[in-house]
């Protein structure tokens, strides 16, 4: 199921599971319940479930009203959800024609903005009020760029483009990549870092100049997320290859580093408030966190199968992912 949410930036535990965890601190939540008590322990994991079943739920942004919003993916229609740092979720349904909604980014005009796979561009307000643009093409992860334009690369065209506020088309430029470029991230230096299902990180200048980068070895299939880290480096989940890179913004491998659980399938990461990286196992239903010198802990998700997707660092301290299988989005304490 998570590869149709890898083209767009992509179960409840049973009870008695979920009332053993909650008499460890953790344990799931609907509606406002569910707030870890104070001073939880690092690790600390709460869930809160999503009340439209089988939402299929993806990417996830901090938004401009101090909420947690995330995309709930589906071939027709689907839904933005928002969720509060205390739980309680509300759910906006998008127009039948938005198709696989994805990735999204709160926008520099405080609205969040949403790609689909329907060549849609979709801005909605914090109330729910939406507004469809059409793109050239699918777009990948959607970013906010340092000239405030709204920037996503083309997943089958290898073009990278960038949108106004208004929703208009203010660049359109040729990357170079040989392969479907998905996953883009501002980097420490203001350039637009580009990643996909190849070994060639790209690196593009607000004025559409590319450089190709090869990270093979160590790298040898393709990468998922970037995070432009605490170090000044850039930090790169490389899911196939089990691996956590460290990438210089001169697109030169520092580091790589194997996360300890076998086929873990590292997905989404973000920087933390600790310092650390924080990052998502999609196949080993893990919460990782790496240092900037390599050190790796690793926190299971308690719903099996939960599938951890996106990741965000949210305005209460707390981690925040969504689980695409478990229907579920999640927090953890650092």
């Amino acid at each position: 199921m998570y590869d149709r949410l890898e083209r767009s930036f992509v179960h409840l535990a049973a009870m008695t599971g979920a009332l053993a965890l909650a008499a460890c601190g953790g344990g799931s939540s609907s509606g406002g319940g569910g707030t870890p008590p104070t001073a939880a322990p690092s690790g600390t994991i709460v869930e809160y479930p999503v009340p439209t079943a089988n939402a299929n739920i993806g990417g996830l942004t901090v938004g401009p009203d101090g909420a947690l919003w995330f995309v709930e993916s589906q071939p027709t229609g689907g839904k933005l959800g928002r969720i509060t740092t205390a739980g309680a979720i509300a759910e906006f349904p998008f127009a039948a024609s938005v198709a696989f909604a994805g990735s999204l980014v709160t926008g520099p005009d405080n609205n969040l903005w949403i790609a689909d796979e329907a060549n849609h561009l979709i801005v909605s307000t914090t109330a729910g009020a939406m507004t469809t643009y059409t793109t050239p093409a699918t777009l990948g992860q959607l970013v906010v760029g340092p000239d405030h334009n709204l920037w996503g690369p083309e997943y089958d065209t290898n073009f990278l483009d960038a949108f106004s506020t208004a929703g208009a088309l203010v660049h359109h430029f040729p990357t170079g990549y040989v392969n479907q470029n998905n996953y883009l991230a501002v980097g420490p230096d203001s350039n637009l870092w580009i990643a996909g299902y190849s070994p060639d990180l790209g690196r593009s200048t607000m004025v559409g100049a590319v450089t190709l980068f090869s990270l093979n070895p160590p790298m040898q299939h393709w990468m998922r997320s970037i995070a432009s880290g605490p170090d000044g480096n850039l930090w790169i989940t490389a899911d196939t290859d089990n691996l956590i890179l460290k990438v210089s913004t001169a697109g030169v491998v520092l580091a790589s580093y194997p996360v300890p659980t076998p086929n873990g399938q590292p997905y989404g990461i973000t920087p933390g408030p600790d310092g650390a990286l924080w990052f998502t196992e999609i196949i080993g239903d893990k919460i990782g966190r790496i240092t900037t010198t390599g050190t790796i802990t690793e926190y299971p998700v308690p719903t099996a199968n939960a599938q951890p997707y996106g990741i965000v660092a949210g305005p209460d301290g707390r981690l925040w992912f969504t689980e695409a299988n478990g229907n579920k989005v999640g927090a953890i304490t650092p």
